[in-house]
């Protein structure tokens, strides 16, 4: 990674961190019963139609995606159904069926993934505890070229499949035909929510990983990581998503009417001119010692972390080093623990260097002994406006700034639970600092 010169970052106290330097991101998030249709394609085709339902052949049973409450998850979800006599694909292929939804020439070009773009796609799934797989494919997910000679097979699929045991497999087709790159027993997916976190960059010399984490504990089930693979198609136009239920009827008695439950879907373009993207970022007492926490989206050509220490925010210290990962596409936290903090103000900042020596600056962390600096930040995403609910001063100093460390709003929170409006700050992301304490936000509308 080469930098035309060596960037700072720093401030009296961290407002928020610039350096998170996601250039769009879209969300899908389940509302409640009604309109599911509609708010599908509200984010994904606005104004067109971005789902591949059966509802032509089975009209009987009305719209096959629509939303109910999760406990588990505590949150509406979309749940897609598949019937195994009644439906079929689109009323076009009677030997598969189709529940899915997709981005297409008609989505916007932040949701098409094009050559020397870096993407990261997120969503949760649950498969019912009696899930039963086609021993020819169940797909739940594919990344698909639209355009070019080589479109009729997926890039990328994850599908089920009958066997001994039932699995999930990875695919691939750098061309026209497909390989497995991993598989694992489907067994620990059934009847729990999970968690997919997927990042893809485009191009003919490519990266891929996948992470797969059970939701209630974080546990990892699945992952795969490949620094050097193909991750295009020829003359393609772009490469798109897809989510849903998609499987083969050709063994029908290997089948059962189906439901598969899907939330918070994401798509996220990141900013492939920085070594990492960095999305969280703060400090935790821990009795007598202090902890730098951050996490980090993907590390392009990053060499190491610095952690420096001062008294005075200036004249800084080294207090050590965390090698990273040089190349990684999966998001990876990072600790580092102070053991003799001083008495008064402590700042903390971190320098990340890259392969090649340059490096820049996080944003500088304050933190004061037995100063408690936590708060509750809802809801987010956010619409209009903010609720900061705090356990410090009232009168506590707040700053809203850009991913670019343009400060776009300030001022005293009035009590302990303050509304902030936001109505006028453009769709995007966002950070809010309260007493050096950082979170970030992401305004929808």
């Amino acid at each position: 990674m080469v930098y035309n010169k060596i960037r700072s970052l720093l401030f009296p106290l961290i407002v928020l961190f610039p350096i998170n330097a996601g250039i769009s991101q879209s969300l899908l998030d389940a509302d409640g019963a009604g309109n599911t249709y509609e708010l599908i394609n509200s984010v994904l085709a606005p104004g067109y139609d971005a789902i591949e339902v059966p509802d032509c052949k089975h009209t009987t049973f009305g719209r096959h995606i629509d939303e109910v409450w999760d406990n588990d998850l505590g949150d509406f979800v979309f749940r897609f159904h598949m019937h195994k006599i009644d439906d079929d694909d689109r009323c076009i292929n009677s030997d598969r069926q189709r529940n899915e939804i997709k981005t297409y020439d008609k989505s916007p070009d932040t949701l098409k993934g094009v050559q020397g773009e870096l993407v990261e796609y997120t969503w949760k799934f649950k498969l019912d505890a009696g899930f039963q797989s086609s021993p020819s494919f169940t797909h739940i997910h594919q990344l698909k070229a639209v355009g070019g000679t080589e479109s009729s097979m997926p890039l990328i699929t994850l599908t089920t499949r009958k066997g001994t045991p039932d699995r999930l497999e990875l695919r691939y087709a750098e061309t026209t035909s497909q390989t497995t790159l991993a598989q694992v027993d489907l067994a620990p997916f059934k009847d729990t929510w999970v968690e997919v976190t997927e990042t893809v960059l485009y191009n003919e010399s490519g990266r891929y990983s996948i992470e797969i984490s059970k939701v209630s504990d974080g546990t990892s089930l699945f992952s795969y990581t490949n620094n050097s693979i193909r991750m295009w198609k020829t003359n393609a136009d772009f490469i798109r998503p897809k989510w849903g239920i998609y499987r083969s009827l050709n063994s029908p008695t290997d089948l059962r009417d189906e439901i598969v439950d899907f939330a918070n879907f994401s798509i996220h373009e990141l900013d492939t001119n920085l070594p990492v993207e960095l999305t969280d970022y703060y400090i935790n007492e821990k009795e007598k010692t202090v902890s730098i926490n951050w996490e980090v989206a993907f590390e392009l050509n990053s060499d190491y972390f610095e952690i420096q220490h001062s008294t005075k925010n200036s004249d800084w210290n080294v207090l050590g080093k965390i090698k990273t990962e040089k190349i990684s596409l999966i998001p990876k936290k990072y600790q580092f623990t102070h053991n003799t903090p001083l008495p008064g103000i402590n700042y903390y900042r971190i320098k990340q260097v890259d392969l090649d020596g340059t490096y820049l600056f996080f944003p500088t962390l304050a933190w004061k002994n037995k100063k408690t600096n936590a708060f509750i930040l809802s809801p987010n995403p956010v619409e209009n406006s903010i609720r900061i609910e705090n356990e410090f001063n009232p009168s506590a100093f707040y700053q809203i700034m850009d991913q670019n460390g343009k400060i776009l709003k300030e001022g005293n929170l009035d009590n302990n639970n303050s509304i902030i409006n936001i109505h006028e700050l453009n769709v995007g992301i966002y950070w809010i600092s309260i007493n050096g304490n950082p979170k970030k936000f992401i305004k929808i509308k």
